[in-house]
C-alpha cells in the first residue's frame, strides 16, 4: 500500500462478519532475528526470550533464527530484538517486556501487539498493507512510517515518529439516546504527537446529541485534513463521514462519501484502504435490499484481499457475502461461504471474528432440519464472547440462541435466553437492543398465554422504541398492544393448554440485569451485583434493634445511608456509607449521635449466566460520636458468589474476613477478627418484581473478648418501576452473648437514576 491504508469497517458489518476460503499460495516471506543486544552488547543468542510456534515454544533465541507466521516472540528484562522481514521491508524493535505475534506476512504484513512499547516501521511502497492491531478495538495502519504501539493496563498509546498513521478505533458512537457500532479513523502524524486510548466494553468513541453535531464535526475534521495536504486524511475523513450518514439512514449521501474515498486511495495505490470502503459500500447496498450491487462490492473487495493476501480483510469480505447470500435464501451457499470465514478467523487467531462468523452460521442453520445446528453454532459463539467478556457479542447470540428455542416451541428456555440477553443490554445501556428484547420477551409471553405480562413487555419496549426514535418497532409494538387490550378480558379467563408454562422471573437471568438484583441493603450479604457505568444507587432504610436480657435496651438507627456509583468499567463500583443518625438505651441512659463513614469498592466478575462471583473491600473510618464510634479504623473484605437455580429460586452467599474494632469488657476499645460467613436464599414472588429472602449468618467472633453468633433475617423486596425499590426486613440473634439476645426489624426505600 503506498500511504494510509483506510480503516473504517462499518458499524453493521462488525456486528456479523463473514468468511471464505484460504487464498492460493502465499509468497515465501518470513521475519528473521537480525540483531540481539544484552544490556545494550550484541550477542549471537540469548535464553530467556520465549518463542511460541503454536504448540512449540522455546526459551531461546539465536541471531538468524527465523520468524514465520503465526510465531509469538516474548521478550525478557535486559534484552532487545530486532527483527526484520525478508528483503527489509519493514522491521520490529523489541524493547525489554514487550511482546508481539507476527501473524501474516505476504505482499502485506499483519502483526499483533500482546504487551510492552514496540517500534515499527515499514520501507514506502514496499508492501501493500502493514496493520498492527492492540487488542480488538486498535489496529494501526501504515505505509512508509516508523511509529510506537504501546499497551498497557486498560490503555494504548500510538505514537507516530515519521510519515502519517491511520488508527481505526471500532467502540460505540452515541447519538442522543442510540448507540451504534462503529469504525472511525484518526490520521497522526509527529506534529500530534503521542496519543493514548482507553478501549473498554462500552467505548464511546464519540457522544453527540444529534446527527448534524456529528456530521458537522467529522466535516471539520475533512476541512482540517484539505488545509493540511494529507490524502490520507481526507480519504479517512469522508469515510468517517460516511459512517455517521450510514447510521442515519441517508444512504445516498453514504455513498457519495465512499465512492470519494474510495477514488482517492485507488488514486494513492492504497489498495487495503480501497477494499475496506468496498466493504463499507456493500453493507450500504445491503441495508437499502440491493443485494446484487452489495454482493459485486463484496466479491470486488474479496478479489482485492486475496490479491494481497489479506486473510482479515478477506474473512470479513466472506462474511458480508455470506450474510447477502442468506438474504437471498441461499442457505447452503451462505453457510459455506460462513464457514470458509470461520477457517480463515481460526488460521489468524481471530477468536472475535470466529465467534462472529459462528453467529453467521447459525443464522442460516435456522431450518426444521438444522435447529440443532443452528444451537451448536451459537452455543460455540456464546462460549467464546464469554471468554473474550464481549459483553454485546454475549447479548447478540444469546438473542439468536432464544429465537430458535422460540421456533422448537422451547417457550421456557427461550424466555430465560432472552430475559439473559436483556439483563445485559440494560448493563450496557443499550437501549436499542434493550427495546428490542422487550418486545421478543412479549412474543414468547403472548405464546406462553401470559397476556398481562405479555402487555406489559410491549408496553416497555414501546416507550423505549418511541423515545429513541426506531420508528419499525414502535409500530410493531402498537400493533401488538392494540390486539392485546381488545382481547384481556376473555384472555385472563382462558386455561393455558397443558403443560402449564413456566413462570415469568420477575427479575432477567442475567444476576445483574434489574434494581432488584443490584439493591441489597437489608441483608449482611452483600451481593455480587454491581452499578451499571453512568448510574447511581442510593439505599437508605431504618433499623430499630431491641435487646433483651442483661442490660438491656434499644438501638435505633437511620437514615443508614449508602451511596454507590458506577463507573466507567461495569463490573466496578464505589461505594459510600454516609454518617447516620444513631440513639440507643441499650445498658446505658439513652445517647444520641452518628456513626461511622466507610468507603467500598466491589468488583463482579462474572462467569455464567448461572454462577457469578466477585470481591468487595470495604474501610470504615472512626469519625462518629463518641458513643458509636469503633475508635479504631475498620477493615472489611469480601468474596461473594450467586447461583440462579431457575427462574424462581437463587442462592447467594459471602465469605467476609473482617479486622473490627469495640469495646471489651473494661470500655476499652480493642481490635479483632472476625470471619462471618453467610447463606441466602431468595425467591421470586409472583405479581411482580419481587422476592422473599431468607438469610443465615455466622460471626466467629461477637465483641472482643466475645464467643461467636448467629444471625437469622427474612427481608422482602419489590421494585417499583425500574428505579425505585423498597424493602422490609425482621432479623433474630438465636446466640446468648452475656446474657443477651437480640432482635430488630427494619425498612428501607432505595432509588437508582
Amino acid at each position: 500500500m503506498t500511504t494510509g491504508l483506510l480503516c473504517a469497517l462499518s458499524a453493521f458489518a462488525a456486528l456479523v462478519t463473514f468468511m471464505m476460503p484460504l487464498s492460493a499460495a502465499a509468497q515465501t516471506r518470513e521475519h528473521t532475528v537480525r540483531e540481539i543486544l544484552l544490556d545494550g552488547k550484541s550477542v549471537e543468542w540469548v535464553n530467556g526470550a520465549t518463542v511460541s510456534r503454536r504448540a512449540m515454544v522455546e526459551h531461546a533465541v539465536r541471531r538468524g533464527e527465523p520468524i514465520p507466521d503465526g510465531t509469538r516472540v516474548d521478550v525478557p528484562a535486559h534484552v532487545e530484538l530486532i527483527i526484520t522481514s525478508t528483503g527489509g521491508k519493514s522491521a520490529v524493535t523489541l524493547p525489554p517486556g514487550s511482546s508481539v505475534t507476527f501473524i501474516t506476512t505476504d505482499q502485506g504484513e499483519w502483526d499483533s501487539v500482546n504487551a510492552g512499547d514496540p517500534i515499527f516501521s515499514d520501507v514506502p511502497g514496499a508492501l501493500d498493507y502493514f496493520h498492527v492491531q492492540a487488542g480488538r478495538d486498535i489496529d494501526a495502519a501504515a505505509a512508509g512510517t516508523t511509529f510506537s504501539v504501546a499497551v498497557g493496563y486498560g490503555s494504548v498509546t500510538v505514537h507516530c515518529t515519521q510519515g502519517e498513521l491511520s488508527v481505526q478505533k471500532t467502540g460505540y458512537l452515541r447519538v442522543g439516546l442510540r448507540r451504534y457500532k462503529a469504525s472511525l479513523i484518526d490520521t497522526l502524524s509527529p506534529a500530534r504527537g503521542a496519543v493514548t486510548y482507553h478501549p473498554s466494553e462500552t467505548w464511546y468513541l464519540a457522544t453527540f446529541a444529534t446527527f448534524g453535531q456529528a456530521e458537522a464535526y467529522y466535516r471539520r475534521q475533512l476541512a482540517t485534513a484539505r488545509q493540511t495536504g494529507s490524502a490520507v486524511a481526507v480519504a479517512n475523513a469522508l469515510d468517517n463521514i460516511g459512517i455517521v450518514q450510514d447510521n442515519q439512514s441517508r444512504y445516498a449521501d453514504a455513498l457519495r462519501s465512499y465512492a470519494q474515498a474510495l477514488a482517492l486511495f485507488q488514486q494513492l495505490g492504497d489498495r487495503g484502504g480501497e477494499t475496506s470502503v468496498l466493504n463499507n459500500i456493500g453493507v450500504v447496498q445491503e441495508t437499502q435490499g440491493e443485494y446484487a450491487d452489495a454482493l459485486r462490492s463484496y466479491q470486488q473487495a474479496l478479489m482485492l484481499s486475496e490479491e494481497l493476501g489479506d486473510r482479515d480483510y478477506e474473512a470479513n469480505a466472506l462474511d458480508n457475502i455470506g450474510i447477502v447470500q442468506g438474504d437471498q435464501r441461499q442457505f447452503t451457499d451462505a453457510l459455506r461461504s460462513f464457514q470458509r470465514a470461520l477457517a480463515l478467523y481460526r488460521q489468524l487467531g481471530d477468536q472475535d471474528g470466529e465467534a462472529d462468523a459462528l453467529v453467521g452460521a447459525g443464522n442460516v442453520q435456522v431450518s426444521p432440519g438444522t435447529y440443532g445446528n443452528a444451537l451448536q453454532s451459537d452455543q460455540q459463539a456464546l462460549t467464546l464472547y464469554r471468554r473474550l467478556r464481549d459483553r454485546d457479542g454475549e447479548a447478540r447470540v444469546l438473542d439468536g440462541i432464544g429465537f430458535v428455542q422460540w421456533a422448537q416451541g422451547k417457550y421456557a428456555a427461550a424466555l430465560q435466553s432472552y430475559q439473559q440477553a436483556l439483563g445485559i443490554a440494560r448493563q450496557l445501556g443499550d437501549r436499542d437492543a434493550e427495546a428490542r428484547l422487550l418486545y421478543h420477551t412479549g412474543v414468547i409471553q403472548e405464546a406462553q398465554g401470559q397476556f398481562p405480562t405479555a402487555l406489559q413487555s410491549f408496553e416497555q419496549s414501546f416507550a423505549i422504541s418511541t423515545r429513541i426514535g426506531d420508528q419499525n418497532l414502535s409500530a410493531i409494538t402498537t400493533a401488538e398492544i392494540e390486539m392485546l387490550r381488545s382481547r384481556l378480558p376473555q384472555a385472563q379467563t382462558q386455561t393455558v393448554p397443558s403443560p402449564a408454562p413456566s413462570p415469568t422471573p420477575s427479575t432477567p437471568a442475567d444476576p445483574c440485569g434489574s434494581l432488584l438484583s443490584i439493591v441489597n441493603r437489608p441483608t449482611v450479604s452483600t451481593g455480587v451485583c454491581t452499578v451499571r457505568t453512568g448510574h447511581v444507587d442510593v439505599e437508605s432504610g431504618y433499623v430499630n434493634t431491641t435487646t433483651a436480657g442483661t442490660r438491656g435496651g434499644s438501638s435505633a438507627l437511620y437514615p443508614q445511608a449508602l451511596l454507590r456509583i458506577g463507573t466507567f468499567d461495569p463490573h466496578l463500583d464505589v461505594e459510600f456509607s454516609l454518617p447516620s443518625y444513631q440513639a440507643s438505651s441499650a445498658g446505658q441512659r439513652k445517647v444520641d449521635g452518628t456513626s461511622d463513614i466507610s468507603v467500598a469498592v466491589k468488583y463482579a466478575l462474572a462467569n455464567s449466566s448461572k454462577a457469578d462471583w466477585g470481591f468487595y473491600g470495604a474501610v470504615t473510618l472512626p469519625t462518629g460520636s463518641t458513643a458509636f464510634t469503633a475508635d479504631h479504623a475498620q477493615y472489611t473484605g469480601d468474596f461473594d458468589w450467586s447461583y440462579t437455580i431457575d427462574s424462581e429460586f437463587s442462592f447467594e452467599g459471602t465469605f467476609s474476613f473482617n479486622d473490627l474494632s469495640g469495646v471489651d469488657a473494661a470500655a476499652i476499645p480493642q481490635s479483632y477478627f472476625a470471619f462471618i460467613p453467610s447463606l441466602e436464599l431468595s425467591a421470586a414472588l409472583p405479581g411482580g418484581p419481587s422476592q422473599l429472602s431468607a438469610e443465615y449468618a455466622y460471626s466467629s467472633v461477637a465483641g472482643p473478648g466475645l464467643g461467636s453468633k448467629s444471625l437469622i433475617d427474612i427481608v422482602y423486596q419489590r421494585d417499583f418501576g425500574r428505579h425505585l425499590q423498597l424493602d422490609a426486613e425482621y432479623g433474630f440473634s438465636p446466640t446468648q452473648i452475656v446474657g443477651q439476645r437480640q432482635r430488630y426489624v427494619g425498612a428501607g426505600l432505595s432509588f437508582m437514576n
